[in-house]
């Protein structure tokens, strides 16, 4: 837990956009994996089978919530001026809660928090090209989004 429990909780807050319920999250997704430890395979890599449990909370806690744009995670203004204002930080959510979700973890994993294709396939427990096809048809949708404004 002590290995993962920063990266869970960073995971689980850019899936659902609160700090508290995403430490809460991660917590319940370690106590699931603890008790599910019986059917863990020996042999095969954690991550992918503790982010598969990860998911599943917090896929569950999405689909209780009822969808709303929150402020939670809007960016402060850097040094240099360089902020996205906050109409763009807010269509970018929107934008990211219309993807699917397997492509919205690889965005988020990608592009979000900084991981390679070849760590993102390892985690995900998915082949390198099934990543590079993903975030390909994902940056697509969000250009699509962006460019209509938050339209369909």
């Amino acid at each position: 837990m002590r290995r993962y429990a920063r990266w869970a909780q960073a995971y689980a807050y850019r899936r659902v956009g609160d700090r508290e319920e995403a430490r809460d999250l991660a917590q319940e997704a370690f106590a699931r994996a603890f008790h599910a430890m019986p059917r863990f395979r020996l042999g095969h890599p954690f991550l992918p089978w503790f982010l598969t449990i990860l998911d599943n909370v917090c896929r569950s806690y999405l689909r209780r919530r009822r969808p709303e744009i929150g402020l939670e995670g809007v960016r402060e203004p850097s040094a240099d001026g360089g902020m996205q204002s906050l109409d763009q930080r807010l269509l970018l959510e929107r934008a990211l809660r219309e993807l699917p979700e397997e492509q919205r973890r690889v965005v988020v994993m990608r592009d979000m928090e900084g991981y390679v294709h070849s760590e993102v396939a390892e985690r995900l427990g998915i082949p390198e090209g099934t990543v590079a096809s993903r975030l390909h048809t994902a940056r697509r949708r969000l250009r699509r989004f962006l460019a209509g404004g938050g339209r369909r």
